[in-house]
């Protein structure tokens, strides 16, 4: 069996949490197959090969990403009201013309009609071609693995050449990049419900479905399409720089009050959660001795300068060495996340660095249990206030090694069900009674 994983971020051990999953998926799926019968297919490199520039994701910024760090917050905004008002114009003109497609018959088996922002955000025709020409190099049988559910419509093109294909999206996407309009317009709603459809169309063309989230994966399921809870942990260079800071954070006891956030500003749910919280510290101030970092992408543009309160510092994006430094001296980090999917590769992370955190209760729901050193806090500000004053106790070791233990890695059966070459395991424990009790 060999693997080809389609990719849109560049798995790699510095950068966002979506760099990071990637990563471990890879890793993952070495330690299954075997580097030998592995293959990365990297969108955003491949259109920097044709672009002759920097790709869409990885080490560049969208047009999106870089608009939010060069333009005034107000010019922001207010193109982002107009941006929402013209989805919303096409909004029911969308619903018409597929209600008439499924009126008219329009296939199960095929893709729904577009345009969609999730399905068409990493859809250029060059490079599903490079890919078509790349999978007729490789032997049989053959796995895609793609990572986001613009390349889950490969499922019917793949399906045709007999090769099996499965889903391991960062999130649902749909809800991800709408979750912070939901809120306040009805059009959205239906803007953002008829993207949904068309990505679950997506996912259940696919012969296997993985989320890093319980929530995710619970979804899915209740819907009809079995899918696999499969948790981040860090791996390789990952873990191995994580455990450093651990060391490092033993020989040298943290700052007292010292607080670090992380996230990327620009991403729509932490971007609304980060404001929430500094808002918060704008009308209350912090606690007594405590002093805020916030760092990550576009997270110095969350207020204007003369916004920002006293000893809250917004750096933006840091170079790893200089994160690493912050982490390792630092007595804690906060995790806002109301709504949306993000925080959950920094939950293990921090946990395997020793490092205590408090995060929303909201992204407490889609991991559990929660690696040891994290509490969940309600998205009350007088909740994060006491937490600020009293963190919780970091995770030695051990405990985070337990933690570890006890989450599940489902490659090694998921491929074995998808190979055609591959023996059934033998049943056991209560399998093997049952087939004991009724022979065939």
């Amino acid at each position: 069996m060999h693997i080809i994983f389609f990719v849109h971020d560049t798995p790699r051990p510095v950068g966002n949490g979506s760099h990071h999953r990637a990563y471990q998926v890879a890793h993952d799926l070495r330690a299954a197959v075997g580097e030998e019968r592995f293959t990365l297919f990297d969108y955003s490199a491949e259109l920097a090969s044709l672009s002759g520039g920097e790709g869409a994701t990885g080490g560049s910024l969208t047009w999106r990403q870089w608009l939010v760090r060069v333009a005034p917050a107000g010019v922001v905004a207010s193109l982002r009201r107009g941006y929402r008002a013209l989805r919303q114009l096409v909004a029911r003109a969308r619903l018409g013309r597929k209600l008439l497609w499924l009126a008219l018959g329009g296939p199960l088996g095929a893709p729904p009609p577009g345009p969609n922002r999730v399905l068409d955000r990493y859809a250029d025709p060059r490079i599903f071609a490079r890919y078509r020409q790349r999978v007729a190099e490789l032997p049989r049988p053959l796995i895609c693995v793609v990572r986001h559910s613009s390349f889950a419509r490969l499922a019917w093109f793949n399906a045709r050449l007999g090769i099996r294909t499965v889903a391991c999206p960062a999130n649902l996407e749909a809800f991800d990049v709408g979750a912070g309009t939901l809120r306040g317009s009805a059009r959205e709603c239906q803007l953002t419900a008829l993207d949904f459809s068309d990505e679950l169309r997506a996912l259940a063309a696919c012969d296997a479905r993985l989320f890093i989230s319980r929530v995710e994966t619970g979804l899915v399921n209740g819907l009809g399409f079995p899918s696999h809870y499969y948790p981040y942990q860090p791996v390789g260079e990952i873990a191995a720089t994580l455990q450093r800071i651990r060391a490092e954070r033993r020989r040298r006891p943290p700052v007292a009050g010292l607080l670090v956030m992380l996230g990327s500003g620009y991403h729509p749910t932490t971007g609304a959660s980060f404001r929430w919280f500094l808002r918060q510290t704008q009308r209350y101030g912090l606690p007594a001795g405590v002093r805020l970092v916030v760092c990550g992408h576009a997270t110095d543009r969350l207020l204007a300068p003369a916004e920002r309160p006293a000893h809250v510092e917004l750096r933006g994006w840091v170079e790893q060495a200089e994160l690493d430094a912050l982490l390792a001296t630092a007595q804690g980090v906060l995790l806002p996340q109301q709504i949306g999917f993000g925080g959950l590769t920094r939950l293990a992370e921090l946990a395997c660095a020793g490092i205590p955190c408090a995060v929303s209760e909201h992204a407490s729901y889609a991991i559990t249990p929660l690696p040891p050193g994290v509490v969940p806090v309600a998205d009350e500000w007088a909740a994060w206030w006491a937490v600020m004053q009293q963190l919780p106790a970091a995770a030695e070791t051990e405990a985070y090694q337990a933690w570890a233990a006890q989450q599940d890695n489902p490659w090694q059966r998921l491929l074995a069900a998808l190979d055609p070459d591959a023996t059934p395991p033998p049943p056991s424990g209560a399998a093997a009674r049952g087939a004991s009790r009724h022979p065939a």
